[in-house]
């Protein structure tokens, strides 16, 4: 084999093996907690109330556990409070589908698919403002989270597979 051959072999072997490395990375403590799961029961009230809830519920197991409504970005959009929501137990369920089940219950446009673009209410996970080091989950738009360059959990960005 020529040297260039060598060379080529040995740098496909670091860009595999970085990519490798990549691709079997561990999940944040974060991305653990939300695989959890856990029984919930949300209230009626302000969205506040739910997701205050919940975040004290999943305090319990994991104290660093934190989730911000961006308030601001509801404003900008033109969003009210909405109080009419009827109560409802969550039972065996991870937290991300808890997350996707309240905002799902929150958005100004009733039933529809969390990846429908008329889901306008979404969660992510982003740095926390406070700490930067740490990710909190962020109760937002998704316009706004667009804007901000926000990555949006595969709920909202995919279609369901139309089976044959």
């Amino acid at each position: 084999m020529s040297r260039f051959g060598i060379q080529r072999t040995l740098w496909l072997l670091v860009v595999l093996g970085l990519a490798g490395s990549a691709l079997s990375a561990e999940p944040t403590p974060l991305e653990k907690v939300l695989t959890k799961k856990i029984s919930f029961n949300a209230g009626t009230g302000a969205k506040e109330f739910a997701f205050r809830d919940l975040a004290d519920d999943v305090q319990k197991f994991e104290p660093t556990f934190a989730i911000e409504i961006r308030d601001k970005d509801f404003l900008n959009e033109g969003f009210t409070r909405v109080n009419h929501r009827l109560e409802r137990r969550y039972v065996d369920q991870t937290v991300a589908e808890i997350l996707t089940a309240l905002v799902l219950r929150e958005n100004p446009i009733p039933k529809v698919k969390p990846h429908d673009p008329d889901q306008k209410i979404v969660w992510v996970i982003a740095a926390d403002p406070a700490d930067p080091a740490k990710q909190i989950i962020l109760i937002t738009t998704r316009a706004a989270a667009k804007k901000r360059g926000d990555k949006l959990p595969e709920v909202f960005e995919r279609s369901p597979t139309v089976e044959p």
